[in-house]
């Protein structure tokens, strides 16, 4: 109509004068038949979606129809009659119904519009069942078309279709798909904005902190931060999102972290930044809590109720752990700030005194005490007096088994002792008063007898005895009869006050009876509690021994230190209490490094200790035996042993701590032990870096177990983000899981050769086969095989690119039906086939040639029904193998025939033992039967062979003719199975 052309040629000049033209065009429909006017719009309409360029005029035509088909709506309502008469529901429908066009652009301009559209609609618009799931179903469906663009704008319609609060909501579940798999950075982009916020899609939100790319965890930190109130999330969500976004390379992902916990978390917490920490647990996170500490104080400054030096005046309240620690982070920054800065430190920091009357009156916090310890770091130390004074302070809280002994006490053990340190001129000064607080604490003056332990107390308790829960249990029958005892007594008053003698009478022998049994349980009870109380001595004797050694510079010759190990150490390695014994075990691992002749001398204990102790003291020597072989290498041990011919000691010592680690890695500890087949992963993948793990000991078997380590950590992560753990898992092992992964990708990358990488091939299916098997809710369950199978791959390189994927197509070919069958087929579609020349040798001839008979057998064994035709390994296999099949024959290591029995020396081809041609007649064989797709792949499979053929008649070799011969007669039937 004439009318209309005017109005789409102004509306793509500006966007300004969209209002007044749809104004416009609503009064033409006004004036014009219904279905004239409809017929004119699909026109104008169909000339953008011819379009596929981002121009501008046309993107501004897009937006003037969907600003007119949306306030048409608005404006109609239900004048019009029924929905599926409006004008909305006539124009979606005619988009739809182009959703799956071949022109990319008509699909790219079709999803664009519905996207618009449903974006676009009023909060209470309605729509009819029919047109929402013909929408619903066309944008599903565009969610998987091979151009990005299109998928984009897909998830952008569907945002409106989704029902997050249903945890089958197809739409849901597509959305949290792309958000989480889709190869485009874009449409996972779009796909995290767009989906619904619940219980259900939350975990999958947070995993997009640690996408690849930086747009995306950026736009993670701003809806959270923007959509989320801190309490929805578990505090393991708060945590590992701000220990992820706190520690970014990326300075806009970083600042859009500061933003959402410095700007949005403050806001929503009242402005209180220790409100903010506090929903961090900081005494369980203190690492993540400062890193947030630092953001805060830096945006909001110092918290209104610790300003001016409210801390340290008389009769202020105590502290949390959670101003305390801002308030030393705010001292700190002061301390390192500028003149005008550190002026402030002056004026608000307190003289050591009151410092020292301050850690006085939080004696029962020991998390308060660590940041108030941290603080004197900042503080002037130059009078003498109050350098004493604190010095004194922090002997008497190492010296104290109240402090150093109870849970949380090792890290006020280390903060303490560097107080301590700074107050004392040497470090031979210090060890030697450390020394003497820890004989203190291991053998107070009012501890255990002899009969308790004998000489040592717990270090000498009898191997089958369990102290603390002989105590628990004497105490908590101690406590049930005192209990009776004062009802009896209440029950005699009672009785009393009632004149019944008799029933009195009755209770008063009850009573007697039952003191005489408090008598005994006290008599019984005091041996346990004895061995108990020797325990908890010997554990902060430990600690306070483990903090000296961590820190000291003093050699292992030290009369103190050796002292330590003689008398305190190894004799705790066979203590009864575990925890005693895991303590005991880092501490010696911490002697060994410090001097090679320890490490040469007790070397046995920890190989011992790994081999048979319980799980938390076998980690903890593996850990051990890792630092000294890393530390000391087999000549330095030789030369510090005492007696043997020179190097045997040396070379014994550093082959059984490498025997000790790679048998702990290599140990099923996904499910029992987890943290132990960690340790021993982490001390390998650190021998193997060195060069210290002999050849036998890198197998297949090694290789496995460090790559499904890497992978079940990854796994490990996915699970805990929604704060859920797999059995048998830990924070401790999943700490050492994720700093194994580093070594395991050094591992990868740092040996090429060829055994290595054919070893790192063969680890590859027992960890599908690993996974499979494993039960739900695991991290072995939830291993992206498909990621580890393209690791694998890269890695691999050329020398293992066959191996692989033989070893693939074998797995494949056995169990095509099986859950991981589909990764296995997209990691051997990464696979980069071999380019290596004629004269690399047999080896890599043998392997192309093993690999084509394989295939050909893989495809014979799918073919055998209908129903396996459209499986993804026959596919993916046919795919690789074409190209390879080609590379290899066009460099000419594919089936040389060197012995042909002539004289002339020329190699040929040995075109008549090749696989190819069996696999031709498989083709001809399929094609007989009208099983078009196999058809095809095998084709492909052959499609080098003519091309190679016509370049070997060029150069004067005669063609084989049977396989020319065959081709056309493929392409014939090939052309008949199509026409039918």
């Amino acid at each position: 109509m004439e009318l209309m052309s005017p109005l789409f040629t102004e509306a793509q000049r500006s966007v300004a004068t969209h209002k007044k033209c749809v104004k416009a065009l609503a009064a033409v429909r006004a004036r014009s038949d219904e279905a004239i006017f409809r017929a004119e719009l699909v026109k104008c309409a169909n000339c953008a979606l011819l379009v596929y360029k981002r121009e501008p005029a046309v993107e501004r035509l897009v937006q003037f129809l969907v600003a007119f088909v949306t306030a048409e709506d608005a404006s109609a309502g239900g004048a019009e009659g029924t929905d599926e008469e409006s004008l909305l529901t006539f124009f979606l429908d005619h988009l739809v119904k182009h959703h799956e066009c071949k022109d990319k652009a008509v699909r790219f301009r079709a999803t664009q519009m519905v996207g618009l559209i449903m974006n676009g609609l009023a909060e209470d618009a309605e729509l009819s069942e029919d047109a929402f799931d013909a929408v619903q179903a066309a944008m599903l469906a565009r969610t998987h078309d091979k151009v990005p663009l299109v998928r984009v704008h897909a998830a952008h319609a569907l945002h409106r279709l989704q029902v997050p609060t249903e945890e089958d909501d197809p739409v849901t579940l597509e959305l949290v798909r792309l958000m989480a798999a889709d190869t485009s950075a874009d449409v996972r982009l779009v796909a995290l904005k767009s989906v619904g916020l619940s219980r259900h899609t939350l975990p999958h939100i947070i995993q997009r902190a640690r996408d690849v790319k930086p747009e995306v965890r950026k736009a993670t930190y701003a809806v959270v931060g923007a959509k989320l109130d801190p309490k929805w999330l578990s505090i393991a969500q708060r945590v590992a999102l701000l220990r992820d976004g706190l520690r970014e390379r990326d300075d806009a992902v970083r600042a859009a972290c500061v933003e959402m916990v410095a700007v949005h978390w403050l806001r929503k917490a009242v402005g209180s930044a220790s409100a903010v920490i506090a929903t961090l647990d900081p005494e369980a996170h203190a690492d993540v809590a400062e890193l947030a500490a630092r953001e805060l104080v830096r945006v909001a400054g110092m918290p209104a109720e610790l300003a001016a030096g409210a801390p340290w005046r008389n009769g202020a309240p105590r502290l949390r752990v959670e101003q305390a620690l801002l308030l030393r982070v705010r001292f700190e920054m002061w301390a390192v700030g500028s003149a005008s800065a550190r002026a402030q430190l002056d004026e608000c920091a307190p003289d050591v005194p009151a410092l020292v009357g301050v850690l006085s009156a939080h004696a029962e916090q020991p998390a308060v005490l660590c940041e108030l310890l941290r603080l004197a770091r900042v503080l002037d130390l130059s009078d003498e007096a109050g350098r004493r004074m604190l010095g004194a302070h922090a002997s008497a809280l190492l010296g104290s088994t109240a402090h150093v002994a109870r849970p949380g006490g090792a890290p006020l053990a280390v903060v303490a002792l560097e107080v301590l340190r700074a107050t004392h001129e040497s470090e031979l000064a210090l060890v030697r008063e450390v020394a003497e607080l820890i004989s203190e604490l291991h053998d107070p003056l009012d501890g255990p007898d002899d009969d308790a332990g004998g000489e040592g107390g717990a270090a000498r308790a009898p191997a089958d005895a369990a102290p603390a829960d002989a105590a628990d249990a004497a105490d908590a029958a101690l406590a049930d009869a005192l209990a009776r005892g004062g009802e009896l007594k209440s029950q005699l008053a009672s009785c009393v006050a009632l004149d019944d003698l008799d029933a009195a009478a009755m209770i008063k022998r009850d009573i007697r009876e039952l003191e005489e049994h408090v008598a005994q349980l006290e008599a019984a009870r005091a041996p346990a509690r004895r061995a108990s109380d020797a325990n908890v001595h010997a554990l902060g004797a430990l600690r306070l021994a483990h903090a000296l050694l961590a820190s000291t510079s003093c050699d292992a010759r030290t009369p103190e230190i050796a002292g330590l190990l003689a008398a305190i150490i190894l004799p705790a390695m066979q203590n009864a209490a575990e925890p005693v014994r895991e303590v005991a075990a880092v501490c010696l691992g911490l002697s060994c490094s410090l001097g090679a002749q320890f490490a040469s001398r007790y070397w046995p204990v920890l190989v011992q200790a790994a081999a048979r102790d319980s799980a938390p003291v076998r980690a903890a020597a593996l850990r051990a035996l890792a630092d000294v072989a890393c530390t000391w290498s087999p000549a330095q041990l030789s030369a510090a042993a005492e007696g043997g011919a020179p190097g045997a000691d040396g070379q014994e010592a550093a082959a059984e701590c490498a025997r000790a680690l790679c048998r702990a890695a290599v140990r099923d500890g996904g499910a029992a032990e987890p943290e132990v087949q960690a340790a021993g992963a982490q001390g390998a993948c650190k021998l193997l870096l060195l060069g210290r793990v002999d050849e036998p000991l890198r197998t297949p078997c090694l290789a496995s177990a460090l790559c499904a380590l890497f992978a079940a950590e990854a796994a490990q992560r996915a699970l805990d983000g929604d704060g859920a753990r797999s059995d048998g898992a830990n924070d401790g092992a999943a700490d050492a899981l994720g700093g194994m992964c580093q070594f395991v990708q050094l591992f990868l990358g740092a040996f090429r050769a060829s055994e290595q990488r054919r070893a790192l091939a063969a680890a590859l299916v027992p960890l599908a086969r690993a996974s499979a098997a494993a039960p739900r809710r695991t991290a072995w369950a939830n291993i992206d095989v498909e990621r580890v199978a393209r690791l694998v791959a890269f890695y691999a390189g050329e020398a293992a690119c066959a191996p692989l994927a033989l070893a693939i197509a074998r797995e494949l070919w056995a169990r095509p039906d099986a859950a991981y069958s589909a990764a296995l087929a997209k990691g051997l579609c990464a696979l980069e086939p071999s380019a290596a020349p004629p004269g690399d040798g047999d080896e890599h001839s043998r392997a192309d040639d093993a690999l084509l008979a394989e295939a050909c057998k893989l495809l014979r064994a799918l073919v055998g029904t209908d129903s396996a035709l459209d499986k993804a390994p026959a596919r993916a296999v046919a795919k690789w193998l074409s190209a390879h099949a080609r590379d290899a024959i066009e460099n000419g290591c594919l089936h040389r025939d060197e012995d042909n029995g002539d004289d002339d020396g020329d190699d040929e081809y040995n075109w008549e033992a090749a696989p190819v041609p069996d696999a031709m007649a498989l083709a001809a064989e399929e094609a007989s039967r009208g099983h078009d797709k196999v058809l095809e792949l095998i084709l492909a499979l052959c499609s080098s062979i003519p091309r190679h053929a016509a370049a070997r008649e060029s150069d004067g070799a005669p063609t084989p003719a049977p396989v020319g011969r065959a081709t056309r007669r493929l392409a014939k039937k090939t052309t008949a199975v199509r026409a039918t």
